[in-house]
């Protein structure tokens, strides 16, 4: 699930099983998405993330605008 600039929520992803345990996930280039989903790893491509802010703390503002987000 993702949120945009207006605060809209856009699932990318769904398996419907709440039992499931997941990694931490890679943003990559192009706003490609790997984790891992119990045994499998999943890499979700063309999500439309922008990249993360630069710097050492790339989320320091909090909230969307240090976040990566869909445009609007």
């Amino acid at each position: 699930m993702t949120i945009d600039s207006d605060l809209h929520q856009h699932e990318l992803f769904s398996r419907g099983d709440d039992q499931a345990v997941m990694s931490r996930m890679l943003l990559l280039d192009g706003g490609t998405i790997a984790f891992a989903l119990d045994d499998e790893l999943l890499i979700l491509r063309g999500t439309g993330l922008a990249a993360l802010a630069a710097g050492p703390w790339p989320c320091e503002d909090a909230g969307i605008r240090g976040n990566p987000v869909i445009p609007a």
